[in-house]
């Protein structure tokens, strides 16, 4: 019988529930179990509903009514009124491996002063193949990861509740870059992490379903709110990652060529020769571009 830890676990979901499973069954399958396991489903499906409530240990809540839809407002609302020391997320395409809460809570133990542990990540694309996500160090300013991820997501951390309150939360209003968001507000308010130096979760890719970062005008207008609430805190060259971003999200179909080819000729712009390199070669293999 696995040790029970005191932290939440909050699943946001939106339509997924085949991969809703897989995550679900990766947190019930920890060697250290949460005490509570939360998921928040933004459309209120009949379906989703069933799925969550045929495990006796995973609570559903209906977050149809939600105003702002975003992987932020689900988590926000998954997370109020904790009775927990600690939470943590899964997004509903993600896996933990089976000792993702066990490895980050060892590491909180040898760390008390420290409010957030991190782990590594893996990108797991459909055909089974695995690929090393960005492998997050420590140290890390505000300045640092404004604008550009080092690898924090939101299914890879654990932090204390009081600390996440402190902090309100996600930004429910951003449809992407929420994570990068949480992570800049948490360095600029002074706080350190910890690192966890072994990839202990899963980020799912390519399962032919529409993701957060998927080209479209929602991503693209994203990205741009993003870049709005956070101008001043980086210059030209780290703002430039996200402005690529910015411009690939926004050729997304449905456009007029001359629009598309606009975009096409600013995302080079301001792409750096390892970005071109990184594309080429993804090509070359076949990989979704999603990432």
């Amino acid at each position: 019988m696995p040790n029970v830890a005191d932290v939440t676990c909050v699943i946001p979901t939106h339509d997924r529930d085949v991969s809703l499973k897989r995550a679900v069954e990766s947190v019930l399958g920890q060697t250290q179990q949460p005490k509570r396991i939360v998921v928040v489903d933004d459309l209120g499906a009949d379906s989703t509903r069933a799925l969550v409530e045929s495990y006796a240990a995973v609570v559903y809540i209906d977050g149809s009514q939600i105003d702002e839809k975003s992987a932020g407002s689900s988590r926000n609302l998954g997370a109020r009124n904790l009775s927990t020391k600690w939470i943590a997320f899964l997004d509903d395409d993600d896996e933990w491996a089976p000792t993702f809460l066990e490895e980050l809570f060892k590491a909180a133990e040898r760390r008390p002063a420290i409010s957030l542990l991190v782990s590594w990540s893996d990108l797991s694309y459909e055909n089974g193949r695995l690929v090393p996500a960005s492998r997050m160090a420590e140290g890390h300013t505000q300045r640092d990861v404004v604008a550009k991820n080092p690898g924090f997501t939101g299914s890879n951390f654990l932090i204390r509740a009081s600390t996440f309150r402190e902090l309100g939360g996600f930004d429910g209003s951003l449809w992407v870059a929420n994570d990068l968001d949480f992570i800049t507000r948490y360095l600029g308010s002074k706080n350190v992490y910890g690192v966890v130096q072994e990839s202990l979760v899963l980020i799912g890719v390519g399962d032919g379903q529409e993701h957060l970062t998927s080209r479209s005008r929602r991503h693209a207008e994203g990205i741009k709110r993003y870049l709005s609430k956070h101008r001043g805190k980086a210059n030209f060259i780290q703002r430039r990652p996200l402005l690529r971003r910015y411009h690939l999200a926004s050729r997304y179909p449905g456009q007029s060529r001359t629009r598309a080819m606009g975009h096409f000729a600013l995302q080079l712009f301001y792409s750096s020769p390892k970005d071109i390199l990184v594309v080429i070669e993804r090509r070359l293999r076949g990989d979704s571009e999603v990432y």
